[in-house]
């Protein structure tokens, strides 16, 4: 708008308005269930390291001075930057070697400033001896959890979790599923942590009830926001603040139902019935004296019975005692230099290989895109599924049972090494594409084979016939112990991927029409 030649400046917060305010709060609310979820098994854990170390009276004192808020807002922090940093990741146009190359220089340098900060604080700059002094704690003293084991775990789990947020396809099922599993998990972490510090769980829970009644709130508000329902695109503060504050509503009501239910509750509750107990225990009183009086005559003839059995039994010993076996003594002498090399390179062997296991791990995870939000058909649904929790979780393991099958399958068909990380990327994004497509309407049949369920990817996926058949064909090499020829071809699996999910859905068959 112009005035005579004056043109109105621009807003320097013109960018927030392109912001997706309520993803962003989803992606808070998860941040917040995951810290009340890890800081009650970092904190159970560090005290199982100083009761390994000290006792337990130097355990429960030094848990007892953990500021528990401090440790939840540093990991809470921490895992947030890490989602951004992982989101970011997800956003740039980069090949998945690069992407994954990257991830590892990002995981490797938080470990690296973590340890710094933890346990090389007062050191110099330039100085590293902090690093040497870790690892030789990390090698000869694991089974004692020394702070920088504790450190190297909690940095990687971050990680892990940073990128499956990152990679997270909200709906309103898998919200309220993963907040009932993290439930079972809480449960545990908290009575771990309750041994050394009682104080710490109430806080925690209250935390996470908050932060997991909140994020089913918004993933039910953005589901009813892709429906085009009464509910608008936008995020403003009067939506913000009523989710807030009825969440926090529920949740006050639920600890003030809890500080009623409690042991001191109970025990005012029944000393309100003392008069009834009176009366009951004098009705009880004069019924088992009856029936003590009709049973004497068969417990007296039992009783007898028994003195005659017991008195014609030998006297003597019924087991004789085993004699204290030899104990072979170890040969005396010092240690042969070649064993002691043999076991310090053992040690930091295993050390290493469990930190390139866990880097692997959540390198595998990060081919997955986020998919395209689904349409939801119903406007209302029940917020607990039909299924229990415990068929969720037998059926959750019994995936991950087949998958660690299929992985050992593939270890021993590819070996280790970058062979087996591009049969795995193939059968992932695979998987992905029919995940897709079952999310618009074409799901892949049980007895159907991969060439078959081209026809169906042609119409979930319009134009894209190329693409999924380069893809099904990677699969099927995959299948039967093939894999693409150069990296360069499996790299272009993974752009044939990305366009696909570039593609909008096709439109809604009507209603009765087949297709």
């Amino acid at each position: 708008m112009s005035i005579r030649g004056w043109t109105r400046p621009r807003l320097p917060l013109a960018w927030a308005g392109r912001i997706r305010w309520r993803e962003e709060a989803l992606y808070l609310a998860f941040v917040g269930m995951e810290t009340a979820l890890l800081v009650p098994w970092y904190l159970a854990l560090q005290a199982q390291g100083f009761l390994l170390r000290e006792g337990e009276a130097a355990a429960r004192a030094a848990s007892a001075q953990v500021p528990v808020l401090t440790v939840a807002s540093e990991v809470g922090f921490a895992l947030l930057v890490l989602v951004w940093v992982a989101r970011g990741l997800f956003a740039l146009d980069l090949p998945l070697a690069r992407r994954q190359g990257i991830l590892a220089g990002l995981i490797v340098l938080t470990w690296l400033l973590a340890l710094r900060w933890t346990a090389g604080a007062g050191e110099p700059l330039w100085s590293l001896r902090w690093l040497g002094e870790a690892l030789s704690e990390m090698a000869h003293a694991a089974p004692q959890l020394p702070a920088s084991l504790l450190t190297t775990g909690m940095v990687l789990v971050l990680w892990w979790r940073a990128v499956s947020l990152a990679q997270r396809h909200v709906t309103l099922a898998n919200t309220s599923f993963a907040f009932r599993v993290g439930v079972l998990v809480l449960i545990v972490g908290v009575g771990a942590v309750s041994l050394y510090n009682p104080l710490a769980a109430p806080p925690l829970v209250v935390a996470y009830f908050f932060y997991s009644l909140l994020a089913i709130s918004l993933a039910r508000v953005e589901e009813l926001a892709s429906e085009g329902g009464a509910v608008g695109s936008a995020f403003s503060g009067r939506w913000s603040a009523i989710l807030t504050v009825a969440t926090a509503g529920l949740v006050a009501l639920g600890v003030l139902v809890g500080r009623l239910w409690s042991l001191e509750g109970l025990r005012t509750f029944l000393h309100w019935l003392d008069p009834l107990w009176r009366v009951l225990g004098d009705v009880l009183s004069f019924l088992l004296t009856w029936v003590a009086r009709l049973l004497e005559p068969l417990m007296l003839w039992m009783i007898e019975a028994l003195r005659k059995v017991m008195g014609a039994a030998p006297s003597g010993p019924l087991v004789t005692p085993l004699g204290t076996p030899a104990i072979v003594q170890p040969p005396s002498g010092p240690p042969s230099p070649l064993r002691e090399l043999a076991g310090e390179a053992l040690q930091y062997g295993c050390l290493g290989g469990l930190f390139l296991l866990a880097l692997a791990f959540i390198l595998l995870i990060l081919p997955g895109r986020r998919a395209s939000r689904p349409q939801v058909e119903e406007a209302r649904e029940s917020l607990w599924p039909g299924r229990s929790l415990l068929q969720g979780v037998a059926e959750a393991a019994r995936r991950g049972a087949e998958r660690l099958r299929e992985l050992g399958d593939l270890v021993g068909q590819y070996g280790m090494g970058r062979t087996l990380f591009a049969a795995l990327t193939v059968r992932r994004l695979y998987a992905l594409m029919c995940q897709e497509a079952a999310r618009r309407g074409f799901a892949r049949g049980a007895a159907e084979t991969p060439y078959e369920y081209l026809a169906d990817l042609a119409l979930a996926f319009p134009g894209c016939e190329e693409e999924a058949r380069a893809i099904t064909e990677a699969y099927v090499q995959v299948h039967y112990g093939e894999i693409p020829a150069s990296p360069e071809q499996w790299e272009q699996v993974q752009a044939d991927w990305q366009r696909m999910q570039a593609v909008p859905p096709p439109a809604p068959y009507p209603s009765g029409a087949s297709r």
